[in-house]
């Protein structure tokens, strides 16, 4: 059977695995007949890719290639992969370490790089992981001729030839420059749609996922005046464990069973909008007030908006990828 493409709707992501825990004698081989991805993987995925655009001359030696992640991979095994990767096809790896992937993509904007990957399986399990790519200049993601031309080079690459290939490409990191910039660009009243006072008076329940805003959450939003009380900020306790929007997709609302009994038991950031919303009820009936949850995926890409109903006393999951 021919494949066409490994990528799904938004890069690729799967299961991982360190190689020395597969069978396959490369990471192709590994990923084709166990439907994991090693780290191994991630070195070829992000050479190819390089390699892509320097003979396509969308890139020329040493320029530069951002590269973050969200902190899933806690030994850093799969990262440091990744970067291996582009160093050894040339390019400079420009290493901006955990931020959310509008983080990262904004700084390849701002520095002019080739391109921008992005580490994450986004609201995936803690056990899953992959790669987004960001086109240079456009700040695109890849469309499926894209994917179909990469799949074809990785497919066809042997990888042998690139486990004694030297690092030819620099390395910097610019993690402090790129928190800085995006911190800055969202407390920009051009870059958001929230007046000076729009959330003077409300409470807001703050749930990082565990994920790539879990180290900067807090200051991103020192600039906004509401009280906000912070959820699943350590990454410690896995990404997306309990947390997160993996499992409010395509809910509408969830009610005080479901929070204290059922699906929802145990989730910190639902458990807080309760106990919360219960406070401050008769105000709220009043029509005084907000009590709302900022939700975010693994990765920070997608933020889900939640409400506290005093009437029904339930949690509306009332907007989605806000």
């Amino acid at each position: 059977m021919t494949i066409e493409r490994i990528q799904g709707t938004d890069g690729i992501r799967g299961i991982v695995r360190l190689a020395e825990d597969c069978t396959g004698s490369d990471p192709i081989s590994v990923f084709l007949h166990e439907a994991v991805l090693t780290e191994e993987f991630f070195e070829l995925y992000t050479y190819a890719y390089c390699q892509e655009l320097l003979e396509a001359d969308f890139a020329s030696a040493n320029d530069l290639a951002v590269i973050g992640w969200d902190p899933r991979d806690m030994s850093g095994s799969f990262n440091h992969s990744a970067i291996r990767g582009i160093r050894k096809a040339g390019l400079t790896a420009v290493v901006v370490d955990i931020l959310p992937t509008p983080a990262i993509s904004l700084y390849q904007l701002h520095v002019g790089a080739a391109c921008a990957f992005v580490l994450t399986a986004s609201h995936n399990p803690a056990d899953q992981n992959g790669i987004k790519i960001f086109i240079g200049h456009s700040n695109l993601k890849l469309f499926p001729e894209d994917d179909k031309r990469l799949t074809q080079r990785c497919l066809s690459f042997n990888f042998e030839n690139l486990r004694s290939a030297p690092l030819i490409g620099e390395l910097r990191n610019d993690h402090a420059a790129a928190r800085k910039l995006f911190i800055e660009f969202m407390a920009d009243p051009q870059n958001h749609w929230l007046n000076k006072d729009s959330l003077v008076g409300a409470k807001i329940i703050v749930d990082a996922a565990n994920g790539a805003f879990s180290p900067l959450i807090e200051d991103l939003l020192n600039y906004e005046s509401a009280d906000y009380i912070f959820t699943n900020c350590d990454p410690a306790r896995g990404i997306n464990v309990r947390s997160g929007i993996a499992d409010l997709e395509g809910v509408s609302s969830i009610s005080v069973d479901e929070i204290e009994n059922g699906l929802f038991s145990g989730y910190e950031t639902l458990e807080k909008m309760l106990a919360v919303g219960r406070e401050q009820k008769e105000t709220l009936l009043n029509n005084s007030g907000q009590v709302l949850g900022f939700v975010f995926d693994g990765d920070g890409d997608r933020c889900f908006l939640l409400s506290y109903d005093p009437f029904q006393d339930c949690v509306l999951v009332v907007g989605g990828d806000a």
